[in-house]
């Protein structure tokens, strides 16, 4: 009885030395994690979030802190049977993402400011609990999505055609009159965008500013309409490109003045009169490069315009011509006169 005794204690005290002896693990961006896992103390900024690939797989982050840049998950669980015990996730899209994966234990995790907490695609029997989640933009609850999440998609180029202001204009123009014949589209066409679109470009600009939100994951995307002079029956166009966006549903517009002309989409801003800024904005759910931006295309027309109108005629064009007639009619006068002083003489 006293040696099993000291067995059973010699047994205990060698699973406490072996506990305490795991040498913890610095996490990386990218980590694939295999094997039972202790990570070291602390905040760490990751890029890529972790996953875990295997079964029976316990990762224990002992209170650490994984900060995200607004994208992608902080740790991703493709596998059955492990436990997720002790972490910090924050600034990631989705904190912890289970796909896939059953009877896993999600135990001990503090959860916040991600855009969500906790998701599941095709996962049954995990235990969940003891969990805080909070300050997550788009919901703290427990979500099951109905597809998968972050995958890695074939490298596809997408052929974006750019069009011309005025093929923008024409595609307005075929969507708000569907029952005009090409000839009456054209004489529309011509009486509106080719009378006032140069006088406009003249007298409006159109300043453009982006600010990324890595907590949120969104691009903000604000247009400063500025008139030079007084306008009547303004309207701004804006064709969003699809690296924006698909669909004008996965935007946010933040004005209410705003009609969708095509879900391309093609969006105008109309003012009756428009004196002053005036300042438009709307959110894209992603990060938003350069070569993307230069695909935006913006420009308004207007139909009436204020005093400063630069296609009115030249005032002092028209004086110019005036005295070059009073001097013309001055020469022939003097001319006819000399002719009859010496027809006298």
């Amino acid at each position: 009885m006293k040696k099993t005794t000291s067995t059973i204690f010699f047994l205990f005290f060698l699973s406490l030395f072996s506990v305490s002896s795991q040498e913890c693990v610095v996490p990386e961006q990218g980590m694939e994690i295999s094997e039972n896992t202790l990570f070291c103390s602390g905040n760490f900024n990751l890029g890529e979030g972790i996953s875990i690939i295997s079964d029976n797989v316990v990762l224990d982050c002992d209170g650490a802190s994984l900060v995200g840049d607004g994208l992608g998950y902080g740790i991703l669980v493709k596998a059955n049977d492990g436990s997720i015990e002790n972490c910090n996730l924050t600034n990631f899209e989705v904190g912890i993402y289970l796909e896939e994966s059953s009877n896993n234990e999600i135990l001990d995790n503090h959860i916040s400011k991600n855009r969500f907490g906790i998701v599941l695609f095709g996962s049954e029997g995990n235990t969940i609990k003891d969990n805080i989640l909070e300050e997550n933009s788009r919901s703290d609850e427990i979500q099951i999505s109905p597809s998968k999440l972050f995958e890695e998609p074939e490298e596809i180029i997408i052929e974006t055609e750019v069009l011309g202001e005025d093929e923008i204009y024409k595609n307005v123009l075929r969507v708000k009159n569907i029952d005009l014949s090409d000839e009456e589209l054209a004489f529309e066409f011509e009486n509106t965008f080719s009378k006032f679109f140069n006088i406009t470009q003249k007298n409006l600009e159109l300043k453009r500013i982006y600010s990324f939100n890595k907590t949120s994951g969104e691009t903000k995307i604000v247009l400063r309409i500025v008139p030079r002079i007084p306008l009547q029956n303004l309207s701004v166009y804006e064709q969003i490109p699809k690296c924006m966006s698909d669909l004008v549903e996965n935007i946010i517009f933040e004005s209410d003045n705003y009609e969708v002309i095509e879900e391309d989409p093609l969006i105008v801003w109309t003012f009756e009169a428009l004196s002053s800024e005036k300042i438009v904005s709307y959110e894209i759910f992603k990060e938003i490069d350069d070569k993307c931006k230069d695909l935006l295309v913006s420009f308004g027309i207007a139909t009436q315009f204020g005093e400063e109108i630069t296609e009115e005629p030249d005032n002092s064009n028209l004086f110019l011509l005036f005295l070059l007639s009073l001097m013309v009619v001055f020469l022939v006068l003097a001319f006819m006169k000399i002719k009859r002083n010496q027809v006298q003489n």
